[in-house]
């Protein structure tokens, strides 16, 4: 039996429009990405077979890929990914990490994973929901170094460009992927769920959370190929 593994893969971050992003990769016949969050490599064991099951009856002629954003908080992924398959492809969209903390809080104390009195800071603080972790990017990508990835295979993405610049941003990630794609204007204008519904953090947590991240994210420049706002 042919084992079947991703070509490529989403690893985040949570809050960071990987639902657009999937939504768009869907779309594409070329690809085969049969449910998003299958997290399959968060497993002890098994990958190979558990990614045969996941695409067998998807897969003939098509780009094979996984999109789970909570990879980006497990520092066993890209170790996992190298062994499974050294030439996989992998995506991360990051995101002005106060803002990608605040609109994570804001779902998980609505959903009450956070209890709803527990301010932002003490939530990040606690690091509950691994809100920490999340934003941390430096360490997510110098992982991929660490496992022996070439950086060409490694895409970062701008959060940003969802909503200012999809289509570029598309054109990029087909490029990466090295498949052909045609703009829906229609799934591209489509707004993903926003917990923050234009509502901004407490400017004392807020300004708290950016000093935390500062020296934790500081070199993340060098793995970029644009210059984000927030950094």
């Amino acid at each position: 039996m042919q084992l079947l593994v991703p070509d490529f893969i989403c690893i985040g971050v949570q809050k960071a429009g990987t639902t657009w992003l999937y939504n768009q990769l869907v779309a594409n016949p070329l690809i085969s990405i049969p449910k998003k969050e299958c997290n399959i490599l968060t497993e002890p064991e098994g990958h190979l077979q558990r990614y045969t099951d996941f695409y067998t009856g998807t897969h003939e002629g098509r780009l094979l890929g996984d999109v789970s954003p909570f990879y980006a908080t497990q520092p066993v992924i890209a170790q996992r990914i190298r062994e499974m398959n050294p030439d996989c492809k992998v995506i991360i969209v990051l995101r002005d990490p106060v803002a990608r903390a605040f609109s994570q809080y804001r779902m998980a104390t609505k959903a009450e994973r956070i209890p709803p009195e527990t301010t932002l800071w003490r939530a990040f603080r606690k690091n509950m929901q691994f809100m920490q972790q999340r934003g941390c990017y430096l360490d997510v990508l110098r992982r991929f170094d660490d496992a022996g990835f070439d950086r060409r295979n490694i895409l970062p993405l701008p959060f940003e460009w969802i909503g200012e610049k999809p289509l570029a941003l598309m054109d990029r990630l087909n490029a990466f992927l090295g498949v052909d794609g045609a703009a829906d204007d229609a799934l591209m204008a489509q707004r993903f769920a926003s917990y923050t519904q234009g509502a901004q953090p407490p400017e004392k947590d807020a300004t708290r959370i950016r000093k935390w991240y500062a020296s934790r994210n500081a070199g993340l420049r060098e793995y970029l190929w644009w210059q984000p706002e927030w950094l």
